[in-house]
């Protein structure tokens, strides 16, 4: 394996992830060792969700794990056991998949669409494209779908044909691939969506998007970004064009999930872009309180996986990764530092390049970004864990995670690039780090860390 995407969760005395050959493994938190392990139809890049360890008072249930896989399939497990309770195929587009984390509330899970299909534009002879992105609620119990919204409510017509005569069709992809933010007060989800991958393009692309918890009705749409429709196809690199979009974007997805902030009864929702651009949103109605270019921006990057957030200052990652896509300008990966309420900058800091030209070595930041209090840690691109004062950005110590390192198996392994969606998690003095990131030119590698947090 090459890769470690899957978001770790602390329950029970133990750490639950997926993995990119679909085992689900339940670790024990102190030794490592395996109390169960359940293996799912496709990979699993979610994070996991976890219930309350005691179970549902009002059903009787156990408490329960879920999670979706690389083929749009959503699980339930049972914690104590690992058996599987439900499992729900929730779109069947044939490139749907699970990226973004489902969020378990009230009773619901809410559950992501993403797809691979404008990777699979690239092929000069596919019809593109057809998929929209999606968010669905089952119950928590029975892995019934409660309700299905898209992204784009229109379905996908004929919209003209490609040089070689295939059909295009559009609307298109709008696809969801972060984490739902709940939002208990307003009744409303927030998720931000990816472009289009068709042209024309749509006004739900590139936005932040607030939908109804109790029916998935959408409510406000605040699109930051027009005219973005772009897939694989478009990649300079390519050898053939054929199904590139004729609008030919810059592929500025949403991959982070917006954070809904909340300090002395103000509020605010902070979302921060691929083109390397953040956001402060009224919850509200979806209006932009204020906007903020950090970085050159990307199809990686700009803010690529998650934001953080502690009172009222929100760390905003940059990858800057380099594509061509955007015109060459200079980079600036790092962490950012804003005020929440007005996006004002507190501090920022540049990362060091310290690759030395090893190959699929960057010094951004893909993953998300985790802050406790006094310290905000980052996974990088170039296998390095740093700790960061979040006072100053000053760097505590870091970690190489691309050394090799003797496991518990006995097996020498390494970690790699840091990204996907999986971020640290500190918890009970330790602090835990996936590493390995061998996909789209960055390190490959494939462990789980624990560190000591010295007291």
């Amino acid at each position: 394996m090459s890769r470690m995407r899957s978001q770790p969760v602390l329950v029970g005395g133990g750490i639950m992830l997926g993995s990119q050959d679909g085992a689900v493994y339940f670790l024990d938190e102190q030794s490592g060792c395996v109390r169960w392990a359940f293996r799912a139809k496709a990979e699993v890049r979610t994070g996991i969700t976890v219930s309350d360890w005691d179970g549902d008072e009002k059903t009787g249930q156990a408490p329960h794990a879920y999670f979706a896989d690389l083929i749009a399939n959503v699980y339930a497990l049972n914690l104590i056991s690992g058996e599987l309770s439900w499992i729900k195929k929730v779109d069947e587009h044939p490139f749907a998949t699970g990226t973004g984390q489902p969020v378990l509330y009230d009773g619901v899970v809410y559950q992501p669409v993403s797809s691979q299909e404008e990777g699979a534009a690239a092929s000069p002879g596919y019809v593109c494209c057809n998929f929209r992105g999606s968010i669905v609620a089952l119950d928590a119990g029975t892995g019934e779908i409660v309700w299905k919204s898209y992204t784009i409510e229109e379905m996908p017509v004929p919209a003209g044909a490609n040089s070689i005569g295939n059909p295009i069709l559009a609307p298109s992809g709008s696809p969801i691939w972060n984490s739902p933010t709940v939002d208990e007060k307003r009744r409303l989800l927030y998720v931000g969506t990816g472009g289009n991958y068709s042209s024309p393009s749509q006004d739900t692309s590139n936005a932040i998007v607030a939908f109804s918890l109790d029916n998935g009705e959408m409510g406000w749409v605040r699109q930051t970004m027009a005219g973005d429709a772009w897939n694989a196809a478009c990649f300079a690199a390519m050898p053939d064009h054929t199904n590139c979009a004729q609008e030919n974007g810059t592929d500025a997805d949403y991959g982070a999930p917006p954070i809904h902030i909340s300090v002395d009864e103000q509020e605010i929702l902070v979302a921060g872009q691929k083109s390397g651009v953040a956001y402060g949103i009224n919850p509200n109605d979806g209006r932009i309180v204020w906007e903020k270019k950090l970085g050159r921006g990307g199809n990686q990057g700009g803010v690529h996986f998650g934001l953080a957030a502690a009172g009222s200052t929100v760390f905003v990652p940059m990858s800057d990764f380099d594509d061509d896509i955007l015109p060459i300008a200079d980079a600036r990966p790092g962490i950012y530092a804003l005020n929440a309420f007005t996006g004002d900058l507190i501090w920022s800091r540049l990362a060091d390049n310290v690759c030395h030209n090893r190959k699929y070595c960057d010094p951004g930041i893909g993953a998300p970004i985790t802050a406790i209090p006094g310290v905000v840690i980052a996974g990088h691109l170039d296998a390095q864990i740093r700790a960061y004062d979040s006072e100053t950005g000053e760097i505590l110590w870091q970690y190489d995670t691309s050394e090799e390192i003797e496991t518990l198996s006995g097996e020498v392994a390494h970690g790699g690039s840091m990204s996907g969606g999986s971020g640290p998690i500190v918890a009970n003095g330790t602090l835990y780090v996936t590493s390995g990131y061998g996909l789209v030119l960055h390190m490959p590698g494939n462990v789980l860390y624990a560190f000591n947090v010295p007291e």
